[in-house]
């Protein structure tokens, strides 16, 4: 079994409707599985603000692997998969209970954006780890998915003000 939060299958994406349908039909085991997933995309092990797309659970315990490129799983962290999550996290803080460690995710990974956006004003698709910095991938280095920082970006403008985040 896996649980993605990745952009084209986001795992938080249907807690984040079924929240809403468990609240107006008072569904409690719909409404603890919501939050089992929300709980486990906010409690995912970040590196500088970003957090992996694809969680196992296996026999020996939870194994995360950090990004995808289309259905492959790689060791790099995809923006476009971050962003996404980060999105769902931005609109679940504002239309549900307004968890304030969602806002917190959302900071520390707007912040990591902000530390890898690229001089032409674009954020790179995929990114890792190499020593003190995070190395930057060639493939698609700058290209349309920016628009998945920049629709996060814009979210969490919205909901904190800071000009920063625009």
């Amino acid at each position: 079994p896996q649980i993605l939060f990745q952009s084209w299958f986001n795992n938080l994406r249907n807690p984040y409707g079924a929240y809403w349908f468990a609240r107006k039909w008072n569904d409690h085991e719909l409404l603890e599985n919501a939050l089992a997933v929300k709980n486990l995309a906010i409690l995912a092990p970040r590196e500088d603000g970003a957090f992996p797309a694809v969680c196992y659970a296996t026999e020996e315990g939870i194994y995360w692997n950090r990004g995808t490129r289309a259905f492959k799983h790689i060791d790099w962290y995809h923006t476009a998969d971050c962003s996404t999550t980060a999105y769902y996290m931005a609109l679940w803080f504002a239309d549900h209970e307004g968890d304030p460690r969602l806002l917190g995710r959302c900071r520390e990974f707007a912040d990591f954006m902000l530390r890898v956006q690229l001089p032409s004003g674009s954020f790179p698709a995929w990114v890792r780890p190499s020593g003190v910095r995070m190395e930057v991938s060639p493939a698609l280095k700058e290209s349309a998915t920016t628009a998945c920082p920049a629709m996060f970006l814009a979210m969490l403008y919205l909901l904190d003000g800071s000009e920063r985040y625009l």
